[in-house]
């Protein structure tokens, strides 16, 4: 047992020591050589971290579930707090949104319009097609809005984050409803790559891809399928099959 929980806070602290330094790593479009170097490395940890997990060699630790949860959370909280270095999306959510909340329809105007000058503010240097509509589905535009009215861009960005964490408790539930190890859950809740893509640049396809995954009744469902699909399409199909996690 001792060896097992030992294997397994190695591991954690390989990633989080990885995503330390991520965090610390300045402007990462400047620093290529050093973030790939940096990712690879993490990835490296994790797969080696996935592989004792199918292995089923932590299976025997005491609330392994919890733990890869805490860690899970920990690696996003570090990389939160990076700037959004690999995607400035998160910067057109927030627009359409303050958007919204000014009292203007998500798709009036283009955010280089007159008629939308004054709700320009020290973010909109980072929009990218600025003479473009957004093209965003309603029900994102609907959580743009609803994150926008907070006012605050580090809540903004901790509303979509959210969203990840809810997801990972979905597939914990989802591991213990079919009986499958714990151990399972760190598959997905320590891969580096949503912990840089959703809880660094805060894409939006994370609320697309947990709302699939919420099993509703049979009356409810084609609903669920809608709203998910009016999120992200590619993801909210899913829904249209039934999806597997109760919540």
């Amino acid at each position: 047992m001792r060896s097992q929980s030992l294997s397994f806070g190695a591991f954690a602290i390989l990633l989080l020591a990885s995503f330390l330094a991520l965090w610390l790593l300045p402007n990462w479009n400047r620093n290529i050589p050093a973030f790939l170097a940096i990712y690879f490395f993490a990835f490296t940890a994790y797969l080696a971290a996935a592989y004792f997990a199918l292995r089923g060699s932590w299976d025997h630790i005491p609330r392994l579930s919890f733990y890869i949860f805490l860690f899970a959370v920990a690696f996003r909280l570090i990389i939160f707090w990076t700037p959004e270095y690999l995607s400035g999306d998160i910067y057109r959510y927030l627009w359409d949104g303050r958007v919204q909340a000014a009292g203007f329809g998500p798709y009036d105007y283009p955010p280089e319009a007159k008629e939308v000058a004054s709700l320009r503010d020290e973010n909109f240097h980072h929009l990218t097609y600025k003479w473009l509509r957004t093209n965003y589905p309603p029900a994102a535009e609907t959580i743009f809005h609803l994150l926008a009215r907070t006012r605050s861009f580090s809540l903004f960005k901790l509303g979509i984050l959210c969203f990840d964490f809810l997801l990972i408790e979905i597939l914990r539930r989802l591991l213990a409803q079919e009986n499958l190890p714990p151990a399972f859950l760190l598959i997905y809740a320590w891969h580096p790559l949503p912990v840089i893509e959703f809880a660094g640049s805060a894409h939006m396809d994370v609320i697309g891809i947990t709302w699939s995954f919420i099993k509703p009744s049979n009356s409810l469902k084609q609903s669920v399928t809608t709203v998910a699909s009016t999120v992200k399409p590619p993801v909210g199909h899913s829904s249209v099959y039934g999806s597997p996690a109760d919540i």
